[in-house]
């Protein structure tokens, strides 16, 4: 089994602009800075959180603000 190595790993993110056709990948997190992308790591994190294939964004998304369509438009 691996070791635990990061704090925080997300699995199955779907990058902005990657379209369906590509692959989800896992980040890694460590003192509050993504430090690896892979499209699978074999590093566990202390915390897992496997958002399924959902859209994940840089944090300048601001919560009051919906930039969703935006982001998203032309895909499904």
């Amino acid at each position: 089994m691996p070791e635990q190595k990061y704090s925080i790993v997300v699995r199955q993110c779907r990058l902005l602009g990657a379209g369906d056709d590509r692959p989800t990948v896992d980040i890694a997190i460590e003192d509050d800075q993504i430090v690896a992308v892979s499209p699978r790591l074999s590093e566990f994190g202390e915390r897992e959180i496997d958002i399924q294939g959902n859209l994940v964004t840089p944090p300048f998304v601001e919560s009051h603000i919906h930039l969703d369509s935006a982001l998203t438009a032309g895909e499904p």
